[in-house]
């Protein structure tokens, strides 16, 4: 009987097999959007257990570390947010995970889940409810003892050379310069530029995030031109970190002729207020996408090109501006 996800899974050709095998397999892996903090891979984590490798927890900030696709695949199977994100017993998200992934054949998270099993554990049977106690002693047990499994053996073991973090740009990146100082580390740990707490203005603590963009940056904000400048000047600092890379969520919608200087409204009510009021009187399209202006696109190295949607095309959207810190 064939093994569960041998060494040729999804090669189904000779051809598909050589270059897999003599070519791609041997290549180094450029992880240009990693989600493991700097300050893991400075000390050189070790996880107690897979649920915190793969469900992760939350962070002192309040906000949570994991796999996101995870959590989506739990949650689409209705699982209670806290066996996902929550502070249930770390076993019974595992097991919560098991049974979800049982139900998933043919969902790319299944074999994803699988694959990892298999190279980094020696697990060569699917994960599911009755053995999952097994498979969580088992790994456990390797994840506290075995030298390729702390955070730094994995990344090698992985054949990784080029880890890009995702920091905010009000981060200091203490852990990047200590790492930096590092000799022989065997691969290369960047900052990558992820602005997304500078423009969700519909979100918890925004105006406290202001604050602490201000600080870093020592630049007054008061205006969404000011939020630019900020950004701008951590984009400096980033780049002289090493940062060559930003990525970026975007939600936001595109909105026409915004007054840039205009006063930023910093309480919650006033932001709704005027969203709500932008809403009714300007013409806003769906967020199909969405543009940084163009002086830190250029920056960034973000500028691709654009596809039109319906009646946009592609010269409108260049005079466009993204929805940012009430440019409502």
């Amino acid at each position: 009987m064939k093994q569960f996800m041998d060494k040729d899974f999804m090669l189904t050709t000779e051809t598909a097999k050589h270059l897999f095998h003599d070519y791609s397999k041997q290549l180094p892996i450029i992880d240009y959007h990693c989600h493991i903090s700097p300050r893991e891979i400075y000390e050189d984590r070790r996880y107690n257990n897979i649920a915190e490798v793969w469900l992760g927890g939350k962070n002192p900030d309040g906000s949570y570390f994991g796999d996101h696709y995870k959590w989506r695949l739990m949650r689409s199977n209705g699982v209670p947010e806290n066996l996902v994100t929550g502070d249930a017993d770390p076993y019974d998200k595992f097991l919560a995970f098991a049974k979800t992934l049982e139900m998933a054949i043919g969902n790319p998270m299944y074999h994803w889940s699988n694959l990892e099993l298999k190279t980094y554990f020696g697990i060569n049977e699917p994960l599911t409810p009755k053995n999952a106690r097994e498979i969580w002693d088992k790994t456990s047990e390797m994840l506290q003892k075995d030298p390729d499994l702390s955070v730094r053996g994995i990344i090698k073991k992985s054949n990784v050379k080029y880890v890009g973090t995702t920091d905010d740009p009000a981060d200091s990146l203490e852990w990047h310069e200590k790492l930096a100082s590092e000799k022989d580390l065997g691969f290369l740990v960047c900052p990558s530029f992820r602005p997304d707490k500078a423009v969700n203005i519909q979100k918890k603590g925004f105006p406290e995030y202001m604050d602490k963009l201000s600080k870093a940056s020592g630049i007054e904000i008061k205006t969404a031109a000011d939020v630019c400048k900020a950004l701008n000047n951590r984009i400096d600092f980033f780049k002289k970190h090493g940062c060559r890379q930003a990525i970026m969520a975007l939600t936001m919608y595109l909105l026409k002729n915004v007054a840039w200087r205009k006063p930023i409204a910093f309480s919650k009510r006033q932001c709704r207020a005027k969203l709500l009021q932008r809403r009714k009187s300007t013409n806003i399209r769906p967020p199909f996408f969405s543009l940084l202006p163009e002086n830190i696109i250029r920056k960034t190295l973000l500028w691709r090109s654009i596809t039109p949607a319906q009646e946009i095309t592609t010269r409108e959207c260049t005079n466009w501006k993204v929805l940012i810190p009430a440019l409502i």
